[in-house]
Formats: C-alpha cells, sequence, structure tokens
C-alpha cells in the first residue's frame, strides 16, 4: 500500500513539473491563436470594402445553388479585376439584352486571371456551369504590392502555396499563416475607434480634422477621404453590412467610393498635372508578355477548364483615362496583345475576342471616380458598350434602352488618346 502511494506521489510530481515546463509554450500558443482570431474577426468588417467584396465573391462561388442556371436565359458570369468590378453592371447589361440573359459580376479587385482559375474552380464545383464568361483579359499581378493582401482573401491553402511560389518569396504565407501581420491596421483602427465613441465630441471632431487633413498623395485627383474614415472609425460594422447588402443587390458591381473624388469625377487639376505618382496606383495595366514567349500562371488552366464545361467566353476590353499622349507612350502597343490572344483562339475555339481586337476603350474624365475606375455613369455607358458586342456576337437582337447610342457618345473605339471624344 505505501509502495502504491509512493508512486502514485511520485507520478503526480512529475506531472506537474511536466506541466510547470510546458505551461509558459501552451500558454503563447493559446494567445497567439486568440490574437489571429481576432484579427480575422475584426478585419473581417473592418478592412477596406475592395478586401470585404474579393472574400464575398469567394463566399458567393462556394455557395452551393447560388447561381441557377436559367433554360430561357444565358447565364453568363463576369471575371476581371477591379475595372470589371466597377465597370460592369449586371442589371444594365441585362436590360439591354431584353432580359435575355442572367448576368453576375465575379470580378476580383486587386486580382488577376490565376486567382479567377480558383474561383471558377469553386464555382463549377458548387453550381452549374454558365454559358458564358465575360472576361476582362489581364494576366499579370503578383508582383505588385497589394497582391499578398488581396490573394489571400477567403483562399485555399493550395492556393497560397501557389501564389507564394509564383511571386518566389514567403510573404503570401506569411499573411495566411499569421493573420496579424497583414490585419494589425484594422485592428488598431477598431479600437481606436471604439475609444473615440466614448470621448466626448470635441476630441472626435480633432481626431477627425487630423486624420482628414493628413498629405495624401491621391488629393490630386480630388480624393475624398471623408468616407473611408466614417467607414473605418465611427461605425465599421454598419458599413460592413451596407458593402455586402448593396453587393448582393447588384448582382457583384462595385461602385469603390472609398477612393472616389468626393464630386464623384475626378478634377481636371489631375488632368493637368504633370505629376504622375499621384495616380501611379491606378496606371492603366502595363502591356502583357507576349504570350508565345512566357505563358503567364494559370492562362492555360484557366481555358482547359472553361473548355472542359463547354463555356464560351468573350474578352472585354479594358477601359483607361483618356489623359495625354505623353502616359500611352509608357506601354506597350495593344497589337502585340492580340496577336497573342488570336494564338489563344487557335487552341481554344470557345474564345472569341470581339472588342478586344479594337484595343483599349479611353473614355473621358468625367466618367471616372478615380484615375482608374469608372463613377456609376461611366458604368452604365461601359456596360452598354459590352451588351452590344454580345449582341453581335451572339445574334441577341440590339435594343434602344438608355445609352444605346453608347458609340456616339464615347466614340468609336481607339487605339490613341489623341482621337478621344468627350461626352456631350
Amino acid at each position: 500500500m505505501g509502495t502504491n502511494s509512493s508512486i502514485f506521489n511520485f507520478k503526480s510530481a512529475s506531472s506537474v513539473q511536466g506541466w510547470r515546463r510546458f505551461r509558459p509554450i501552451v500558454l503563447a500558443t493559446a494567445l497567439f491563436l486568440l490574437t489571429q482570431w481576432i484579427s480575422l474577426a475584426i478585419s473581417d468588417i473592418t478592412q477596406e470594402g475592395s478586401k470585404q467584396v474579393v472574400k464575398e465573391k469567394r463566399r458567393w462561388a462556394r455557395t452551393k445553388g447560388k447561381f441557377i442556371n436559367t433554360a430561357e436565359k444565358l447565364d453568363i458570369v463576369v471575371f476581371g479585376n477591379s475595372a470589371t468590378a466597377a465597370g460592369f453592371i449586371p442589371e444594365v447589361f441585362d436590360e439591354q439584352n431584353d432580359g435575355k440573359t442572367q448576368s453576375t459580376n465575379l470580378a476580383l479587385v486587386g486580382l488577376q486571371l490565376a486567382p479567377h482559375y480558383f474561383l471558377l474552380k469553386d464555382f463549377l464545383k458548387y453550381n452549374d456551369p454558365p454559358d458564358w464568361i465575360l472576361l476582362q483579359y489581364s494576366t499579370g499581378g503578383f508582383e505588385i504590392e497589394s497582391f499578398p493582401s488581396f490573394c489571400v482573401q477567403a483562399a485555399s491553402p493550395f492556393e497560397v502555396v501557389q501564389y507564394a511560389w509564383l511571386r518566389k518569396n514567403i510573404d503570401v504565407i506569411l499573411n495566411y499563416l499569421i493573420p496579424s501581420r497583414l490585419h494589425w491596421p484594422e485592428v488598431l483602427r477598431y479600437f481606436t475607434g471604439k475609444i473615440l465613441l466614448a470621448c466626448p465630441a470635441k476630441i472626435k471632431k480633432l481626431h477627425k480634422s487630423i486624420y482628414l487633413n493628413q498629405p495624401d498623395a491621391n488629393q490630386i485627383y480630388g480624393r475624398s477621404r471623408e468616407n473611408f474614415y466614417e467607414s473605418q472609425f465611427l461605425d465599421p460594422e454598419r458599413y460592413h453590412q451596407a458593402i455586402l447588402r448593396n453587393l448582393a443587390k447588384n448582382r457583384g458591381y462595385y461602385y469603390i467610393a472609398e477612393q472616389a473624388a468626393a464630386a464623384g469625377v475626378i478634377s481636371t487639376e489631375y488632368l493637368q498635372s504633370k505629376d504622375q505618382s499621384a495616380g501611379q496606383e491606378f496606371a492603366p495595366n502595363e502591356e502583357l508578355q507576349p504570350i508565345s514567349a512566357k505563358p503567364p500562371a494559370y492562362v492555360k488552366e484557366f481555358f482547359e477548364l472553361a473548355q472542359k464545361h463547354h463555356i464560351q467566353i468573350m474578352l472585354i476590353p479594358t477601359y483607361e483615362l483618356d489623359r495625354t499622349e505623353q502616359q500611352a507612350s509608357h506601354f506597350r502597343p495593344r497589337t502585340q496583345v492580340i496577336k497573342d490572344l488570336k494564338k489563344l483562339q487557335r487552341i481554344y475555339p470557345q474564345l472569341s475576342l470581339a472588342m478586344e481586337e479594337r484595343g483599349t476603350i479611353l473614355m473621358d474624365y468625367r466618367y471616372f471616380a478615380d484615375p482608374g475606375h469608372l463613377n456609376p455613369r461611366g458604368a452604365q455607358l461601359y456596360t452598354t458598350m459590352v451588351a452590344k458586342e454580345f449582341q453581335k456576337l451572339t445574334g441577341l437582337s440590339e435594343t434602344t434602352h438608355q445609352f444605346v447610342h453608347a458609340y456616339q457618345e464615347i466614340g468609336t473605339v481607339r487605339t490613341s488618346p489623341a482621337n478621344a471624344v468627350n461626352p456631350k
């Protein structure tokens, strides 16, 4: 009996010593995991709207039965980057087609073709294939500064590893595994906002004044920081719900209000400015490396997946702010891109170039909310132009709805900004 008691006491003492030895590790691990969970939970409602939109659209694609095909309509999914997210309005497109189409804008802000390959895989796993994909062809982007923070929004682990390999660095994986590394600014803003809510009105006013008067490189085009301040500090939960509500209501169309000019139209001072740095992040996509020289990542996989499911693809053009000939000279002529795309077309016959054959659409500044994205009026016009080309391609009868004279208003599609036409 005494021997058994001694053994029991020895085991108990060993267990206590073992716990004491590993307690710091266990507590540190628990604290780390709690910190990451808090970072994810807070960032989900406080990070900028563009990232919330990417995350929500990825969730849509993984929702079984969210997209129901209709026998009497052409079902259409639209892919592209932020220019497409802010430029294509499904309601306008379907109206122009007399209700013969059912479209959804699944363009991922800040992301290029490779993430759309994974988006399409998810979509086809949980939904029937659409009849058509309208695709803004833009394949680069792995090297841009914002890629590591946009691409991890609702991404899968395998997808994240692929991006890290493509970028040749580990930033993407670290952002995915350690969310606090990526989201600490949002967490800081969130708690700052909660403290401000408890402060007197005078302190709130002072904080807002300091924030709004900070130097802003993008202020040259007239950007208003008011919307961003309201959504980030004062009531992020309400703004988060409003973004998701409007995104669902508009079937994926997203007006990027947080970086829009105060008047909803960029300033003429921006057009006249010789300082290019203010609009650098909104500059038109640099011309793509020829496909024949180096196939961009996941181009082959994307088109093969679409071909496997008998999905037709229409390439829709990029639009650009018609500013100066000087800026246009920084980019490779679209003619080389067209040659590359025609090589793809010979491999994938379901691919239609349509407007892309004629180059980038150049649009007047009054259609832009910021130097790279359209305001609602510009989006209506751009969507109408895409609808007209889709009608020509598919044989759908042309209509006479509002903005039907889009080409007369915008001018014909051009490749030189010197010939641009201002709106009437």
